[in-house]
């Protein structure tokens, strides 16, 4: 499904996820990202202890936006 099929089916874009935190020394490789729903990639960090603040359509990590 394309990011427009996406939002056009579910009123939401989808979002890069780095499964290794670039902080923690991931890369932007495609082997690195997988593609979530806004929703899902607000779970995800939380669920890694993170909390996430949204500016401008885009996810900032709390400790980024410091």
């Amino acid at each position: 499904m394309t990011n427009l099929e996406h939002i056009k089916k579910f009123n939401q874009s989808l979002h890069a996820h780095h499964i290794v935190p670039r902080i923690d020394g991931g890369s932007n490789y495609v082997d690195n990202l997988v593609m979530l729903c806004q929703e899902c990639h607000i779970k995800r960090h939380k669920a890694m202890g993170e909390e996430v603040k949204w500016k401008d359509k885009k996810a900032v990590n709390a400790h980024a936006s410091n």
